[in-house]
């Protein structure tokens, strides 16, 4: 099972034990960040192993928070101690876990992040969700996203799409996905009901294409039928309700163009 992050403690900067060259080869990163963390603080912990002999804090992410720490003598450090050393390829996974829990991750990001760690760890999207302490259900959403082409992420990371819909976006294929990503390409925001609904216009399409239909016709009167799995049974059924709701219709008064619009509601309401 992943290892479970340690708790966010309080430390010093100069329990801190740094690399000069790091320090050196970090001094332009290390520069814009500093005025962000003098007026805001150090906002996301940093990560760090205890040598056990010196009792020094050794980086293992937030490298260059830790620099600015220093720099600015902050007696407060938000840091997740580590004890001991870390074994071999431990410092990666660290970062991978670490990466999933900030809160500044683009969906696309952290879709990604859920994924890197999972096959690092060959863990199922369940124990993925246990060890993060989410939910299982979250776990799948942000999978689902990976199913979506590039454009169609980045419009989701945008805020253009919802994420709510990443799931139902990814039944389509990637036509169909460049088909809305083009549609709603330098749009405003489009709510989660105008995705979906997009979505399943699609996907209504699509069975359209692949379901092919018999023209039953007799006199001025034109039935389309799916070939593929409607008997005469099945149509002579159906002929006998049309006629039960026309004699229906007939004695409410309605005409030929009322009674076609409401077969037209009662499908839809279907």
């Amino acid at each position: 099972m992943v290892m479970i992050l340690p708790p966010v403690t309080m430390e010093p900067y100069h329990r801190f034990q740094v690399d000069l060259q790091q320090n050196h080869r970090n001094k332009h990163d290390v520069d814009r960040l500093l005025a962000s963390i003098q007026k805001n603080g150090i906002l996301q912990a940093v990560g760090a192993v205890c040598d056990p002999e010196t009792g020094f804090l050794i980086p293992v992410w937030g490298y260059r928070r830790v620099l600015c720490a220093i720099r600015l003598e902050l007696d407060e450090v938000p840091t997740r101690v580590f004890p001991g050393s870390l074994a071999p390829g431990e410092r990666a996974r660290l970062n991978l876990i670490e990466n999933v829990q900030r809160q500044d991750l683009k969906p696309s990001e952290e879709a990604r992040a859920y994924r890197a760690l999972i096959d690092a760890e060959d863990l199922t999207a369940a124990q993925l969700a246990e060890a993060l302490a989410v939910s299982e259900g979250k776990v799948s959403k942000k999978l689902a996203l990976l199913k979506l082409i590039e454009p169609l992420l980045k419009l989701i990371d945008d805020s253009v799409l919802p994420e709510t819909s990443g799931r139902e976006l990814a039944k389509l294929d990637a036509e169909a996905q460049a088909e809305l990503a083009d549609q709603f390409a330098g749009v405003g925001r489009v709510s989660r009901t105008e995705a979906n609904q997009a979505v399943q216009e699609r996907l209504g399409r699509k069975r359209s294409r692949t379901s092919p239909r018999i023209a039953v016709r007799f006199g001025d009167v034109s039935v389309g039928i799916p070939a593929a799995d409607t008997t005469l049974d099945d149509l002579a059924s159906m002929l006998t309700e049309l006629l039960k709701r026309a004699k229906k219709a007939q004695g409410e008064g309605l005409d030929l163009r009322q009674f076609a619009g409401q077969l037209r509601h009662m499908g839809a309401a279907r």
